[in-house]
C-alpha cells in the first residue's frame, strides 16, 4: 500500500509551553536595581536588558536613554508575538514611542525611593538668545503637595532672579519671561525649592544690518520699519522707491533685505541673486513669477497667506492685505507678545544661521549622538564655541503617569512574588505548534528504492 501511494503526508500538532522572557531596566534612574534580579534568572526562559536599545548584556547601552516601548516591540517581532514579556522597571520613558500591544506583557514595577518633594525634569528655552530681547522659558516640575516656594535663577552661584510662585500637586508647567543684558556663553541654573536644571545659553549682542525698500509710499512699510525697530539687535537702513522707474540701491553688504510690492522694473540682477531676502507682496505682483523660476526648495501655507522659499534663503511671502491689519495691531496697541513679534523674529533669524557664533546646539546628554564628545559631563569647548554635556534629568523622575501606563498590566513588586508569578504565566497558557511533511515516491527515487530494501529485508526476515 506504501509503494503504491506516491504521496504520504504527516499532519500532527504538539503542544509548547509560551516562552516567558525578562527585559530589565539598565537605565540610570534604575541600574542599581539590577542585582535583585540574580535570583530570578533561573524562572525565565530568556533575560535581556534595555535602555535606549534591547541587549543580551548591559555593556552596549547608553544608560542616560530609557526606550520600554521599541524594545518590547523588537522582542515581540523577534518571537513573532508568541512569547511573554515581564518587564522590570520604573516605567521611565523618555523616548518618543509611548504605546504598546500590551497582549502578553506585564510589568513589574519598582518606584524609586526619593526625599524631593518637587523635581524639575524638563526645561524649553532658546539656546541662542539677542542681549537685551525677552526670551521665554517653560519649565516642566512635579510637585508632592499644593506649596507656595521659591523660582530662581543663578549664575556662577550668584542669584539674579527670585520670585515666589504656587505650585499644584502633580504636574506643572511654568512661564516665565525674562530679559538679560549679557554678552556670550552664561551657564545659567533654574532652580525651584531644591530642584535645579542648568543650561548653557549664548547671548549676542551683535548688530545686523536690514535693508529695508519699498515700491511706492504705503502704510506697511511705516509700520514694518518701525516694528523691526523696536528689536535691539537690528540696525535698519531703509528706501522708498516714489517713481515705478526708480532702481533700489544697494550702498554696502547686509545681512538681510526686505523688500515690499517691488515692481519687475525696480528690481535688477543683482537684486535676484541676493541671498538672506524677504520679498512681500500681493498674490498679482510679477515678481512672483520671476523668483519662483528658481530653485524651488519649500511651499507652505501660514495662517496669514503663503511662504515660497527659495534657494539662497530667500522667501517669498504673499497675502499683505490679510496681516496688515494684525501688524499695526502688534505695533500701535499693548499686545508684545503678538503673532508676528515671532513671525518676524523667526524669519529674521533664519538669515543668521550661517555665521559661526552660531551653533544649532550647545546642550547635549551624556552619551547622545553628536558632532562632538559626549563621553563625560561638563562644559567644553571646540573652535571657540562651547558646548555642555550633562545628565538627563528625565532619568530621575518620580512617578509614573497614568497616560503613559492606560491598560497595561502592572504590578507592583512588593505585592507579589516572582517565583509564582512566573509560574503562574506558565500554567495559563500554551501554544499548539503544527508540524507537517511530506514524502514524494515519484519525485524522490532514493526514499523508495530504500524503503524497498527495508522492504525485501523484512519479507527475508519473516521467510527464514
Amino acid at each position: 500500500m506504501i509503494i503504491l501511494k506516491e504521496n504520504l503526508s504527516f499532519n500532527f500538532n504538539i503542544k509548547k509551553n509560551i516562552p516567558i522572557i525578562l527585559m530589565i531596566d539598565a537605565s540610570r534612574s534604575f541600574y542599581n536595581n539590577v542585582e535583585i534580579t540574580r535570583n530570578w534568572l533561573k524562572y525565565f526562559d530568556e533575560v535581556y536588558y534595555f535602555s535606549d536599545t534591547l541587549s543580551k548584556n548591559t555593556n552596549s547601552l547608553k544608560t542616560e536613554f530609557t526606550s520600554i516601548y521599541s524594545s518590547i516591540e523588537i522582542l515581540k517581532e523577534k518571537f513573532k508575538n508568541n512569547v511573554k514579556i515581564v518587564v522590570f522597571s520604573d516605567l521611565q520613558n523618555n523616548y518618543m514611542q509611548k504605546y504598546i500591544d500590551s497582549y502578553n506583557v506585564y510589568f513589574i514595577y519598582k518606584e524609586k525611593i526619593t526625599t524631593n518633594k518637587i523635581f524639575i525634569y524638563d526645561i524649553n528655552i532658546e539656546e541662542n538668545i539677542f542681549s537685551g530681547e525677552p526670551f521665554d522659558v517653560e519649565l516642566k516640575v512635579f510637585s508632592k503637595t499644593n506649596i507656595n516656594t521659591i523660582f530662581y535663577i543663578k549664575d556662577n552661584k550668584n542669584i539674579i532672579y527670585k520670585d515666589n510662585i504656587t505650585l499644584k500637586k502633580g504636574i506643572n508647567i511654568v512661564k516665565k519671561v525674562f530679559t538679560f543684558d549679557f554678552k556670550g556663553f552664561k551657564n545659567l541654573i533654574f532652580g525651584i525649592a531644591e530642584s535645579e536644571i542648568e543650561r548653557l545659553i549664548h547671548f549676542s549682542k551683535e548688530s545686523y544690518n536690514i535693508f529695508l525698500a519699498t515700491g511706492y509710499p504705503n502704510e506697511e512699510f511705516i509700520f514694518l520699519k518701525r516694528f523691526l525697530e523696536e528689536f535691539k539687535w537690528l540696525s535698519i537702513e531703509s528706501q522708498i522707491l516714489l517713481n515705478p522707474t526708480d532702481r533700489v540701491k544697494l550702498r554696502k553688504i547686509y545681512s538681510g533685505h526686505i523688500f515690499i510690492n517691488l515692481n519687475p522694473e525696480q528690481t535688477s540682477e543683482e537684486i535676484k541673486k541676493l541671498s538672506n531676502s524677504i520679498f512681500i507682496f500681493t498674490e498679482k505682483n510679477k515678481l512672483l513669477t520671476i523668483l519662483t523660476n528658481k530653485s524651488l526648495k519649500e511651499h507652505k501655507k501660514v495662517e496669514d497667506g503663503n511662504i515660497y522659499i527659495l534657494s539662497n534663503n530667500i522667501r517669498i511671502i504673499d497675502g499683505i492685505n490679510s496681516w496688515k491689519i494684525k501688524l499695526k495691531k502688534a505695533i500701535l496697541t499693548d499686545l508684545s507678545e503678538n503673532f508676528y513679534v515671532k513671525y518676524w523674529y523667526d524669519n529674521l533669524k533664519d538669515f543668521f544661521t550661517e555665521k559661526k557664533s552660531f551653533s544649532e546646539k550647545y546642550n547635549y546628554i551624556l552619551n547622545e549622538p553628536s558632532q562632538f564628545d559626549t563621553s563625560k559631563t561638563g562644559i567644553f569647548e571646540i573652535d571657540k564655541i562651547k558646548y555642555q554635556v550633562h545628565l538627563n534629568e528625565k532619568e530621575d523622575f518620580i512617578p509614573i503617569s497614568e497616560e503613559d501606563t492606560n491598560n497595561l498590566n502592572i504590578f507592583n513588586l512588593t505585592e507579589i512574588n516572582v517565583e509564582k508569578f512566573v509560574k503562574n504565566l506558565k500554567s495559563e497558557s500554551k501554544i499548539i505548534q503544527n508540524i507537517k511533511f511530506s514524502i514524494n515516491f515519484s519525485e524522490n527515487l532514493i526514499v523508495l528504492i530504500i524503503l524497498l530494501i527495508l522492504l525485501f529485508i523484512f519479507w527475508f526476515y519473516n521467510k527464514f
